[in-house]
């Protein structure tokens, strides 16, 4: 893993209010206008001690001389700034500064007087905060100058107490090779704007990440860019700054390094006053983030006895999150245990927590975790924990087949459905709904009666909240299903889960569909198509009719799902058959003393299945003897 180089060097560490150069920086510039001489004097000229070398290219397409000015912080001066020197030069040339060593941040401003009548509003202008702390920049700063950039610079300040505003360049906009999407939800309890830093992880680019630009947004909400194939990783850090001091431990902020192979639906980033710490915890090992688990917890604790089994040997970090439905993501990550190789481990577990999740994996290439990494998981339910040793067995690419929670956020373990079939393929998109932040896992699987449980998992997604998710579909699958989810409790599968399903036929599915999560959702159908699995055997001997009237202000619209109890079944019930009612009547045939039924009859608005969207009407618990049922009428109100 890397360490994160930009927490503490984001461009708005410099202060102060940009503004229009007061009028003896004209006059100075004018006294020396044409000479190529310093107007106020080169920067810190009169500085004897050891320098950092900084060069700054100012391009603009105007003939004229370029005034060149450099500023560093002071909160004692009018503006939030002091102008410490000046500079007359040529458009399209380097300006070498000479900058001590001790200073952490500074800014430049560089404009042409177009029409000789001192600073303007019109004039071509440009300006940029530069960090020297913790890595000054190694490449040339670039600064275009602009017709009408001094008011623009102040209007769209995100930080209007900040001194010269940097230009938003946005992620990888100079490529021009095939690209991917990348979606990303921010969320905050404050309001205010936010700035969203991308920055391509590169183990031979100075402190492992180089820079791919930036990104501003008026207040917290979606935003997007595209990413280039060729990118294997990259670091996104999304931060507000109340206070217009610069980047400090108290501002909202959350980070996720990603890896573009895996991308999936819309990233969520949860905004909190301690996500800068817990990001260092995250993704920075040596950090704080590799403490034993509860370091500094206090009280009564329970000792916890695992063991790591590999075919590999090497290094195995455990990491440690309590699960914790109120935090981002539904755990929060408590500490890393460094094993030498396989074998046994302890972790103090203070006894006032209820469930945490192990995961443990050999780091193979040094980037932190990956689905070809060796991996194994566990959830420990606290109140269930005997004292017996848990055994963890590293699998290669464990971390994809062992499920979603047991992954990181940001379409980490994602599987592609259908991604290497051959043949045509149809779009489709869900976008999934939740009312509770957290991980999202989103199942698909394709229906085949001849399958174990009819149906074949052929790829899954996980989301780290609520959001898009795009696949294509070869049109040679008669029907697929898509199952999504949350697992607060980190226990698996339960029927309190937040839940939703579709199951879709692809001739006649939409492009697409809203999926929306109800807790208990799981063994209610939310989603059918034209059929869930191919209709049950109902027999050759005697039957017995069930039916009733249909109630409902377009008939066209009704569908009916027929279910049988069935204890054995996931969510308590199994498929029967799908009947198209008749006008206003409905009715079916179904083995004489068959059991107990149940009746799902929807409005099917838009034709893709029964949905959340959809009108529903239930009838449960109908048992089916030997003599006819035709009172189950459907009424829509």
């Amino acid at each position: 893993m890397l360490p994160l180089l930009h927490l503490a060097a984001c461009l708005e560490r410099v202060t102060g209010q940009p503004v229009p150069l007061d009028p003896r920086f004209y006059a100075a510039g004018e006294a020396a206008h044409g000479s190529g001489q310093d107007a106020l004097g080169e920067p810190w000229a009169d500085h004897e001690g050891e320098t950092i070398t900084v060069i700054v290219s100012v391009l603009s397409d105007l003939p004229n001389d370029v005034l060149f000015d450099v500023t560093v912080p002071d909160e004692t001066a009018p503006g939030g700034v002091t102008r410490i020197g000046t500079i007359v030069t040529s458009p399209n040339t380097e300006v070498t500064l000479k900058v001590p060593v001790e200073v952490e941040s500074f800014g430049v401003e560089a404009f042409q007087d177009e029409l000789g009548d001192g600073p303007s509003d019109d004039d071509p202008y440009g300006s940029a905060p530069i960090a020297m702390q913790p890595v000054p920049p190694k490449e040339p700063v670039t600064i275009t100058l602009v017709r009408g950039g001094r008011s623009s610079a102040i209007s769209t300040s995100v930080h209007p107490a900040h001194a010269p505003e940097v230009a938003i360049k946005p992620p990888w906009t100079d490529h021009e090779g095939p690209t991917v999407p990348f979606r990303g939800l921010a969320r905050s309890t404050m309001d205010g704007e936010m700035q969203v830093d991308v920055n391509e992880i590169d183990a031979a680019a100075e402190g492992g990440v180089k820079r791919a630009g930036q990104l501003r947004l008026a207040e917290p909400g979606p935003f997007e860019f595209n990413v280039p194939i060729d990118v294997k990783a990259f670091l996104v850090e999304v931060f507000q700054d109340p206070g217009n001091d610069g980047p400090s431990d108290d501002d909202p902020y959350a980070a996720q390094k990603l890896e573009t192979a895996k991308l999936g639906g819309a990233v969520l980033f949860e905004l909190a006053s301690d996500g800068r710490a817990r990001a260092m915890a995250l993704l920075a090992p040596g950090s704080a983030g590799d403490a034993a688990p509860w370091a500094d917890a206090g009280g009564a604790r329970v000792t916890f006895l695992g063991e790591v089994a590999s075919s590999e040997t090497g290094q195995i970090l455990v990491d440690v999150a309590e699960i914790d439905a109120s935090a981002a993501g539904g755990v929060k990550r408590v500490g890393r245990l460094v094993l030498a190789g396989p074998g046994n481990f302890e972790i103090e577990v203070p006894a006032t927590v209820k469930a945490f999740r192990a995961e443990a994996f050999i780091d193979r290439a040094g980037d932190g975790p990956s689905d070809d990494d060796p991996f194994g998981g566990l959830a420990v339910k606290m109140a269930e924990y005997k004292g017996e040793r848990a055994r963890v067995e590293l699998v290669a690419g464990g971390r994809a087949t062992q499920g979603a929670p047991d992954q990181g956020a940001g379409g980490s373990g994602s599987k592609v459905p259908w991604e290497d079939a051959a043949g045509d393929k149809k779009p489709f998109k869900t976008e999934i709904v939740a009312s509770t932040t957290g991980k999202i896992q989103v199942d698909i699987s394709e229906i085949d009666a001849a399958a174990k449980g009819g149906q074949t998992r052929v790829g899954h997604y996980m989301l780290s909240g609520p959001g898009p998710v795009s696949f294509a579909v070869p049109t040679s699958v008669t029907q697929f299903k898509v199952e999504a989810f949350q697992d607060p409790a980190g226990d698996g599968p339960s029927e309190s889960d937040p839940y939703a399903e579709q199951v879709l036929t692809v001739a006649k599915m939409p492009d697409s569909v809203t999926m929306e999560l109800a807790a208990g959702g799981r063994g209610k159908v939310t989603g059918g198509g034209d059929a869930l699995t191919a209709d049950a055997d109902l027999g050759s001997g005697p039957k017995v009719k069930v039916g009733g009237r249909v109630r409902a202000s377009n008939l066209a619209l009704v569908k009916v799902d027929v279910f049988k109890t069935d204890a054995t079944a996931r969510g308590g019930r199994s498929f029967v058959t799908k009947v198209e009612p008749r006008g206003s009547n409905w009715s079916i045939e179904l083995p004489v003393d068959y059991g107990t039924i149940e009746i799902d009859a929807y409005l099917d608005f838009k034709g893709d299945g029964p949905t959340g969207d959809d009108e529903h009407v239930l009838t449960a618990g109908v048992s089916i003897g030997s003599t006819p049922v035709m009172n189950l009428d459907l009424t829509f109100d």
